[in-house]
């Protein structure tokens, strides 16, 4: 499974839906942006995603912001996803 890791500022947009489309090519698709997502990340915060979500998949594909710069959860997801040896990934915008 992909964890698809991308600022919230590009949840429910034309370019969240066409990676999620293109990284369903290759494996499941975890994308933060669902509502049972939301729910315990309003709980645990990033350690949700840190601890419970990206460790239960294999890969990482991250989007970069505009200007190719990486938000500061996205680097802690990617830094998660590196520290246990998964495959990661970068998204072209």
């Amino acid at each position: 499974m992909i964890y698809f890791a991308h600022c919230v500022k590009d949840y429910d947009t034309e370019i969240e839906q066409r990676a999620v489309e293109a990284l369903s090519q290759f494996d499941s698709v975890e994308n933060p942006n669902q509502e049972h997502h939301q729910k315990n990340y309003n709980v645990k915060r990033m350690k949700y995603f840190l601890e419970d979500v990206i460790p239960a998949c294999t890969q990482l594909a991250y989007l970069p912001i505009e200007g190719n710069r990486i938000t500061c959860g996205v680097v802690a997801e990617i830094k998660k996803a590196i520290s246990t040896g998964m495959l990661v990934y970068r998204i072209d915008r």
